[in-house]
């Protein structure tokens, strides 16, 4: 039936309806052995009552015996036979008896996880389960009729999610201790759990105690948060808001950094080390060492440094493994993920996916305090962008809170790394991976940071907008004004050029009118008023001209030549 159907108002089979039925066409069929039987009943009855019984019928041995193999080997038999092999192959996915895993095969358990799932669905077939839950992708599935059933359940966990129960403390009563005898007499036989709680459960499925209930559903997949317009004030007191958001999960195991000395086998001296194989394979290339490791987890580190090698956890050097790119389900984890939940500033408890962003916004404020806000944005180096650098000292802070592991990595003859250097695989030696056990707030929850960092930095007053674009446009401008000098300069010596050349060229004409002798004193006006009108008509010493020298020459002409109608040349083109 379709959770869709529930209030529909057609004929429904109910569960009972099947062994009513077989039991009237086996009336039916046996009538006659049936009678019998009921009569020997009755004549005990009666017997214990102190009535005289009545005549045996000759038949009732045979009757008996037809009854009993019926109900045993005609029924019962092949009852049990098709629960079984329903239970270990068709309704949920059980491990069946045939299958071998080398150093966990055990046919014991095997077989009771095949006779308690028959258990339990001859409790659903009879409709007297309790309550039956599908968890998917971290979310809990279940019809609202399934709620208050009370009784031995069951939970279809996906591979995404885990579940934590919680059982209930019992109603008092006089039947209490017989109820708990029962109990453990079911756990004995492997029909149930036994009593814990809270317990976690991954993928798989999930048989319930009659009072257990689920407390959280987890989704061990990757989980973003992003907290919206979260406050923040700069050095130099300036405040910012910006949206903070966090990638993390419960669901992969922790990256593992190879730390090492570089230099003396100091505390200092301890780095994160990027090996990269050469290309035949067989050496290693240290390509880079960063401070990526914070003051408690150095120390940490480095005590375990100290004494790796009296553990006897120092071995030869070996690639790590490969991260599994399906979600990893750790009941520690889980549990202290849904357990180990803080309060928020109104002492309401923040749930575990709630938390990466509520940190991650007080390491973002952190961060911000220290930094002025033009330092934001220009650094000391005019070619680096230092706003990145600011993201990345969030996402250090935000990996190095959640859960990390690490190896040491030593040089054969305990001398010091050095970048660059290459390394046959036989001189490293590596320490066991071990998970870092500093209390942090994520840590502490089993939450792994995957990445986390923030978007637009945006001032909430406008003046800071306002300065901040005229700090940016002030070299611009300046560099306007530079330019904008040069070309008036450079405008001016090109002026001063041209009248040297216009002058020195006039000079010349008139030079050569003045040393001709043959000219009367009206034909050498004429001839230096020409010699004038003509560099006056070129536009090129026009522009260089007084703006009235054209008026000028237009008188001078009428007053030498009245009447020409050359002078009106000196009205065309453009004024200079």
């Amino acid at each position: 039936m379709l959770l869709s159907d529930r209030d529909s108002r057609r004929f429904r089979p109910r569960p009972w309806m099947l062994p009513v039925g077989m039991l009237l066409l086996f009336i039916l069929l046996f009538w006659r052995e049936v009678i019998s039987v009921v009569w020997l009943f009755w004549t005990i009855f009666i017997t214990v009552l102190g009535f005289e019984p009545g005549q045996i019928p000759p038949d009732l041995g045979y009757s008996i015996q037809v009854i009993c193999f019926n109900s045993i080997l005609g029924f019962l038999w092949v009852f049990i036979s098709w629960l079984i092999l329903t239970s270990s192959q068709a309704l949920l996915p059980v491990r069946v008896p045939l299958e071998y895993e080398p150093g966990q095969f055990r046919l014991v358990d095997r077989f009771q996880e095949i006779y308690r799932t028959a258990f339990h669905l001859l409790l659903h077939t009879f409709h007297i389960h309790g309550r039956a839950v599908f968890v998917r992708d971290g979310q809990q599935i279940d019809s609202p009729g399934e709620f208050n059933r009370r009784g031995f359940g069951v939970t279809v966990v996906d591979f995404n999610s885990a579940v934590v129960f919680e059982e209930q403390i019992p109603p008092p009563g006089l039947l209490r201790a017989l109820v708990n005898m029962l109990m453990n007499i079911l756990a004995s036989l492997g029909l149930c759990d036994r009593f814990e709680s809270p317990r976690v459960r991954g993928p798989g499925i999930v048989f319930t105690r009659p009072l257990e209930r689920i407390r959280a559903v987890v989704d061990l997949r990757k989980q973003f948060r992003m907290r919206m317009a979260v406050p923040c004030y700069t050095r130099e007191g300036i405040e910012l808001k910006a949206n903070v958001w966090a990638l993390f999960t419960v669901g992969q195991e922790p990256d593992v950094i190879q730390v090492g000395y570089v230099g003396e086998l100091r505390k200092e001296n301890l780095r994160a080390l990027t090996f990269e194989k050469t290309s035949d394979g067989s050496r290693l290339r240290l390509v880079k060492v960063s401070d990526d490791l914070d003051e408690a987890d150095r120390r940490e580190i480095h005590q375990y440094a100290r004494v790796a090698g009296r553990l006897e956890e120092i071995r030869e050097y070996a690639d790590l493994p490969a991260p599994s790119r399906w979600p990893v389900f750790n009941p520690q984890r889980v549990f202290a993920a849904v357990f180990a939940q803080a309060r928020g500033n109104e002492n309401e408890l923040v749930p575990w996916v709630d938390l990466p962003t509520a940190v991650a916004a007080e390491l973002f404020r952190e961060v911000i305090s220290t930094i002025n806000y033009e330092d934001l944005y220009k650094g000391q180096d005019p070619n680096r962008f230092p706003l990145p650098e600011v993201k990345a000292r969030l996402r250090l802070a935000m990996q190095n809170n959640g859960i990390l592991s690490y190896r040491v990595i030593y040089h054969r003859e305990r001398r010091g790394l050095e970048v660059g250097s290459e390394y046959d695989l036989q001189e490293l030696r590596a320490t066991a991976v071990q998970p870092l056990r500093n209390s942090k707030v994520l840590r502490d929850r089993g939450i792994k940071v995957i990445a986390s960092g923030f978007g637009d930095l945006t001032p909430l007053s406008p003046e800071v907008w306002e300065q901040r674009v005229d700090n940016w446009s002030a070299p611009w401008v300046r560099e306007m004004a530079i330019v904008r000098a040069e070309t008036d300069l450079e405008v001016g010596r090109i002026r001063s050029q041209a009248r040297a050349q216009a002058q020195q060229q006039l000079f010349h004409s008139l030079r050569r009118l003045f040393e001709d002798t043959n000219l009367t004193e009206e034909a050498l006006v004429i001839r230096v008023y020409q010699s004038l009108e003509q560099a006056a008509a070129n536009p090129l010493t026009r522009q260089l001209l007084p703006s009235n020298t054209v008026d000028m020459m237009r008188n001078i002409h009428n007053w030498l030549l009245p009447g020409d109608a050359a002078a009106g040349r000196f009205s065309q083109g453009p004024q200079p």
